[in-house]
């Protein structure tokens, strides 16, 4: 795996393997390596089409991933007549409530929950 100046690393010295957000942005085309507590990430890959359901495995990495689901929606790198679905978002709701979207909305940003 390649690394010159455009990789980056973060590690986590409190909690081993609190890294579920990762598979998730491979989703949206990032290239990431999880080893233990290290995550290793690189540029986005532009030629992957991201894929339209995400999943918050747990209240930090939903947050993680419904952040990064909105960074796409809301440039152009996402077609914006197309929606990033967010599963298990009931993960966010349990550490944040409605605050978070409720704010999120305030902001402008689109996000509307649907119970499945």
């Amino acid at each position: 795996w390649y690394c010159l100046f455009v990789c980056k690393i973060l590690i986590d010295y409190i909690y081993d393997k609190r890294n579920t957000q990762c598979k998730e942005f491979t989703k949206l085309g990032y290239e990431i390596i999880t080893d233990g507590n290290k995550i290793l990430y690189n540029r986005k890959k532009q030629d992957k089409k991201p894929c339209k359901d995400l999943f918050a495995h747990d209240i930090r990495s939903g947050v993680a991933v419904l952040l990064l689901a909105l960074y796409y929606v809301n440039t152009n790198q996402w077609n914006k007549n197309n929606e990033i679905i967010i599963h298990q978002y009931e993960q966010i709701q349990r550490g944040y409530g409605n605050l978070l979207h409720l704010k999120l909305s305030e902001f402008g940003f689109d996000v509307r929950v649907i119970h499945e």
